[in-house]
C-alpha cells in the first residue's frame, strides 16, 4: 500500500513539474530568438548607418574639404546613423516601444554626440586653444557622447520597462567597447588612400564595431526586461 501511495505522490509531483519544465523550455527558446533578432537587427542597422558618415568623410577627404565643413557634415549625417540604429533597435526590442519616437530620439542624440566630438576635433585643429584645454574638452565630450544615446532612448523606454535607466549604462559601456574598433583603420588611411580602399576599411571596422555594440547592449536588454 505504501509503495502504491509513494508511486502516486511521485506521479503527482512529476505532473506538477512538467508545466514548469515546458514553460522554462519555451522561455529559453523565446530568449534565444530575441537574442538572435537583436544581434542581427542591431548589427545590420548600426553597420548600415555608420556607412553614411564613412562615405561622407571619405568624399570630403578626397576633395580636401576644410575641417569646419567636415565637422558640420558629420554632425548632420550622424542623425542618419542614429535614426537607422534606432529603427533597428526599436524593431528588435522585446517590448512594444514606439518605433518612430525611439528612432527620432536616437537620431537627435547621435547628431549631438557627433557634434560634440567634431567640436573637439575643430578645437584641436587650431593653435588658439591650449593643449590642456583640448584634452579636458575631449574627455568631457567623450563622456557626454557615451551617455547621450542611452539617455535619449531612456525617454521612450521608461514608459515600457520599470528599470529603463539601466540601459543608459549598458549603452555607454557598449559604445566604450565598440568605438575603438571604428577608429582601427586610422593609421592606414589618409588623404592619399584610394577612395574604394578607404571606404572598404572603414566599412569593415564599422561592422565589427556594430557587432560588439549589439552584443553588449543585448546584455542590457536582458536585464532591463527581466
Amino acid at each position: 500500500m505504501s509503495t502504491r501511495v509513494a508511486a502516486t505522490h511521485f506521479e503527482i509531483a512529476q505532473m506538477a513539474q512538467e508545466p514548469r519544465a515546458a514553460q522554462h523550455s519555451r522561455g529559453t527558446v523565446e530568449l534565444r530568438r530575441a537574442r538572435r533578432r537583436w544581434l542581427v537587427s542591431v548589427t545590420l542597422a548600426e553597420a548600415t548607418g555608420f556607412c553614411v558618415p564613412v562615405l561622407t568623410g571619405a568624399l570630403l577627404a578626397s576633395r580636401h574639404a576644410p575641417q569646419w565643413q567636415e565637422s558640420l557634415s558629420l554632425t548632420a549625417v550622424g542623425a542618419i546613423e542614429g535614426a537607422v540604429l534606432g529603427a533597428g533597435q526599436a524593431w528588435a526590442w522585446p517590448v512594444p516601444v514606439r518605433k518612430v519616437r525611439y528612432a527620432a530620439l536616437s537620431a537627435l542624440a547621435a547628431s549631438v554626440a557627433w557634434g560634440s566630438i567634431m567640436g573637439v576635433v575643430q578645437l584641436a585643429s587650431t593653435s588658439l586653444v591650449p593643449t590642456a584645454a583640448v584634452v579636458v574638452a575631449g574627455v568631457l565630450a567623450g563622456l557626454f557622447a557615451l551617455g547621450s544615446i542611452g539617455t535619449a532612448q531612456w525617454i521612450e523606454l521608461r514608459h515600457h520597462v520599470p528599470r529603463a535607466q539601466r540601459f543608459i549604462g549598458w549603452t555607454a559601456l557598449a559604445w566604450l567597447a565598440a568605438l575603438p574598433l571604428s577608429f582601427a583603420p586610422s593609421p592606414f588611411v589618409d588623404e592619399t588612400t584610394p577612395l574604394p580602399a578607404s571606404i572598404a576599411l572603414w566599412s569593415f571596422s564599422g561592422v565589427l564595431m556594430a557587432f560588439v555594440m549589439a552584443l553588449v547592449t543585448w546584455q542590457g536588454v536582458r536585464r532591463v526586461v527581466a
